[in-house]
């Protein structure tokens, strides 16, 4: 389930008290508690982010008109 993506955090990262587990994916610290790496990988921006990268596939950049 968590393998690909999860790794340690950076140590400056874990010393600030922002999270000890890293997603690859999202680039986004989390703490390192199994219910909070299952909330984060069920998140949609998670799942499209996998399935993207697992498939090959870019994601779809959004025309903001700027």
């Amino acid at each position: 389930m968590f393998k690909g993506w999860l790794c340690k955090a950076p140590q400056d990262l874990i010393l600030s008290g922002q999270g000890e587990a890293y997603c690859k994916w999202c680039q986004v610290t989390l703490h390192a508690q199994k219910h909070d790496l299952k909330v984060h990988c069920s998140r949609r921006i998670h799942q499209n982010k996998a399935t993207s990268l697992t498939s090959g596939k870019q994601e779809k950049l959004i025309d903001t008109g700027k």
